[in-house]
């Protein structure tokens, strides 16, 4: 059996007219900044703080909706990251949720049909995504802005598509149901998936380095599924080989038109159920999962309690086919990776890649944007900093991230999936200019 390839992609309509605008690009060590003509850096040549590099990066992704008129570092480092939200908040004096950061409400006593209406305070300013746990059909406002439509009817739970900036303090929430939909518990969680931040977090008065700025420009686009693959440390876990299931969830050798690996794999057979593996880590890694899965309903994995994604796997026609799941940055040691499916669908394997990630591995990547680099360490000149988020395919990169935030599913993404297992087709790496996330 194999599994689906790392590194080709679908492209975007329109970006290979507007990488032919970005010209060649510098090699890893240059910058195109000129000769420096006098003792005196000018304006432009200032080296930036990371507090300066966030604002900017606020104001260009659209976050900035959810400040004041008189926004903190801390605030606008928690939109960009809720890893720093929660710092922030616990150096307050306040005890940070160890599953998620966020807030949650039951709703007893609410008969089928009820509008919902429900004030709750989020702990920081940072990004949100509302969960829902009930029955049927029905649709979530928050504080005035339609979150979307959510159908509850094949898992119990579902996740809004759209992702709101949210200020620290109260909401209101306001569900429509439809008249057999029922919703008995909400949530509002700060959205993990999206992490934009240097290595060791963001730290205001530090000057940023081309290696930071190379960092939060590839997490900003969704761009580290193309950092180099690991080959010999990928990790493969069996679907039947589970830590734990939920009722209605066990071990199956049910054959389907392709075998499963392993000739068995873990089944939600008579309700939805949740299963839990185990994944050791011996070192920080960036990884890649992709899950080879039965059935064709909506999934949603989560790893550690705290990043949480909606899967919604390909017509499976009876058979198993592959779908990402999401690269994330995880530290040394055990983690639990969760799939709640619905009944009838099921997990064969999960296939665990390992990246490559230094601050050189995330410079090239930049400059495959057309963008121009510099040495990991040293200062980002300010007017590089600020041409860099008005390049045009740059542009059409922030514009991606904010149809992502406003609703819109991601799609393949980098990982490219093979159309048969007996028959694989790998590709090797291509350029990301002109030739990108089809999920931007």
């Amino acid at each position: 059996m194999s599994g689906p390839r790392v590194g080709s992609c679908r492209g975007i309509p329109g970006i290979a007219a507007l990488a032919l605008l970005l010209g060649a690009s510098p090699g890893l060590a240059q910058t195109d900044l000129g000769d420096v003509r006098s003792s005196e850096p000018t304006a432009s040549e200032l080296a930036v703080p990371q507090s300066a590099w966030a604002r900017d990066l606020v104001d260009h992704l659209g976050l900035s909706a959810a400040l004041d008129d008189h926004p903190t570092d801390a605030e606008r480092f928690g939109l960009l990251c809720p890893d720093d939200a929660e710092l922030v908040t616990e150096a307050g004096g306040h005890r940070a949720p160890s599953e998620a950061f966020g807030v949650s409400t039951e709703l007893p006593g609410r008969g089928p049909g009820e509008h919902v209406r429900q004030i709750v305070s989020v702990p920081a300013t940072a990004l949100y995504q509302l969960e829902v746990e009930g029955i049927g059909n029905q649709r979530w406002v928050i504080d005035g802005r339609p979150v979307g439509h959510l159908d509850l009817s094949t898992l119990g739970v579902a996740h809004a598509p759209v992702i709101l900036p949210l200020r620290a303090g109260p909401h209101e929430l306001s569900g429509t149901m439809t008249r057999e939909a029922r919703a008995d518990r909400v949530r509002l969680v700060a959205w993990r998936m999206l992490c934009i931040s240097p290595a060791g977090g963001w730290k205001g008065g530090r000057t940023l380095t081309w290696g930071e700025w190379a960092r939060t420009l590839v997490r900003a686009f969704g761009l580290d599924s193309r950092l180099p693959e690991q080959e010999s440390d990928e990790q493969s876990i069996e679907g039947e080989r589970f830590q734990s299931a939920s009722a209605g969830g066990g071990r199956t050798t049910r054959r389907l038109t392709e075998r499963a690996s392993g000739d068995a794999w873990a089944m939600a057979a008579t309700s939805p159920a949740e299963f839990t593996w185990e994944l050791r880590l011996e070192k920080p890694r960036v990884v890649t999962l992709v899950a080879r899965t039965h059935g064709s309903a909506p999934q949603i994995w989560s790893v550690d309690g705290r990043y949480r994604v909606t899967v919604e796997p390909p017509q499976s026609r009876g058979s198993f086919t592959w779908s990402p799941v999401a690269t994330l940055p995880l530290p040394a040691g055990e983690h639990a990776i969760r799939a709640h499916v619905a009944r009838g669908s099921g997990v064969d394997v999960v296939r665990v890649i390992h990246h490559r990630s230094t601050d050189a591995d995330h410079l090239r990547l930049v400059q495959e944007l057309g963008l121009s680099v510099g040495a990991p360490d040293s200062p980002v000149p300010r007017s590089v900093a600020q041409q860099s988020l008005r390049r045009p395919l740059v542009l059409e990169l922030v514009a991606g991230l904010r149809r992502r935030l406003d609703g819109a599913r991601a799609a393949q993404s980098a990982v490219v999936l093979a159309e048969s297992d007996s028959e694989p087709d790998f590709a090797g790496p291509r350029p990301l200019s002109p030739v990108l996330p089809s999920e931007l």
